[in-house]
């Protein structure tokens, strides 16, 4: 399970790298999740199924031609969880303005500003900047 969420984050962040206009990442409900999430963000544009829907192509978002998603750094991994109260992550997200953090919750992947409006705390995926 988590591996799908790493999987689906470090090959954006390889696009980005690479300066490619688009990605592909597998079709799975957990990569769906993730790629919402960012375009709330607006770190993507878009992303649709290809031909045998075995596949999604995630649209890259750039800014005067320098990506907008600088890097990733995965907090869980499968075999250490780390879930941290409503408290720390408030604390954290009032100390980096710039960085967010995806919590896989019980409302489901929620970013920065859903954390602070629905007071949810959870398992957290990573903190990008």
């Amino acid at each position: 399970m988590q591996t799908q969420f790493i999987d689906t984050l470090i090959r954006i962040q390889n696009g980005f790298m690479a300066h490619r206009l688009s990605v592909k990442v597998n079709n799975n409900k957990k990569a769906i999740a993730i790629i919402s999430a960012l375009m709330h963000l607006g770190l993507v544009n878009s992303y649709q199924s290809d031909e045998s829907k075995n596949f999604l192509i995630v649209s890259l978002k750039y800014k005067y031609n320098r990506s907008v998603f600088k890097s990733v750094h995965i907090i869980s991994t499968p075999g250490h969880r780390i879930f941290w109260p409503y408290n720390k992550l408030k604390k954290l997200i009032s100390k980096s303005p710039e960085s967010f953090y995806l919590v896989s919750s019980s409302r489901g992947i929620v970013s920065n500003s859903e954390i602070i409006t629905y007071r949810v705390s959870g398992e957290v995926i990573c903190k990008c900047n």
